[in-house]
């Protein structure tokens, strides 16, 4: 279970341990207290997994078109597996269905973060601060004596500013295009499950290559989320 063993499970459980030392707990409330701490984290995690609300319409593009696109492939593989006869066949479409449906939240996880990390980045206000850089690189050519040391440390303020906005964009801009390549990935396993679910070129069996390949675009989109939460923080819109 990645609830258990995720960064934010490590921390709060440390944190819970860390107090009850502090306290001058015996050693068998401290184990205790981490204990409770680690369960609580592994129950936010599958409270959360089974009440999120995808709602694509609470976002901006490009992230809203990207949880689109994977409703729409969840809902054509929902119309094959209710078109397809009882039996094997069906049994293996329920069971893909379920990494299916988990792959359409997590896509839906890794859009809130992109969203969450755009709306940050129009906050920084890069168009305000690189012409205040500008001003105050001039200023400071034209500087003598004792304002140099000031236009140079304003300079250097400016300057870490636009580099952070300069990284938070490239992370945008990366998580952007890998989710568009994870998504393809997924619309193609559901092609072909559609396909095999028709008897169109395959087997039962076929579904065993389908299912690791879905699972793998879900994991994939799961270190997409952790790497943008490590960027951005956690998301309102997930947490709830």
């Amino acid at each position: 279970m990645r609830a258990g063993t995720s960064p934010s499970a490590f921390l709060l459980t440390g944190g819970a341990v860390a107090t009850a030392v502090a306290l001058g707990a015996a050693l068998p409330v401290v184990a205790v207290a981490g204990g409770l701490a680690w369960g609580a984290r592994i129950g936010f995690e599958l409270v959360r997994g089974r009440g999120e609300r995808v709602d694509a319409f609470a976002l901006g593009d490009p992230w809203k078109r990207f949880v689109i696109d994977a409703q729409s492939a969840q809902g054509r593989y929902r119309r094959a597996v209710k078109r397809s006869r009882s039996g094997p066949m069906k049994e293996r479409l329920e069971e893909l269905g379920q990494r299916i449906d988990q792959a359409v939240l997590e896509c839906w996880r890794v859009a809130c973060q992109g969203d969450n990390l755009g709306g940050a980045l129009g906050q920084l206000e890069t168009d305000r601060v690189e012409a205040e850089l500008a001003e105050a690189r001039r200023d400071l050519g034209d500087a003598r004596g004792g304002s140099t040391a000031s236009l140079k440390a304003t300079v250097e303020a400016l300057e870490a500013q636009m580099r952070s906005a300069e990284r938070l964009s490239d992370v945008w801009r990366s998580s952007r295009d890998r989710l568009r390549v994870l998504n393809a990935q997924l619309d193609e396993a559901v092609a072909r499950a559609v396909e095999l679910s028709v008897g169109a070129g395959g087997s039962v069996a076929a579904f065993g290559g389908l299912s690791d390949q879905v699972a793998e675009v879900v994991s994939d989109m799961e270190s997409l989320r952790q790497a943008l939460e490590e960027t951005g923080g956690p998301d309102p819109a997930i947490a709830s």
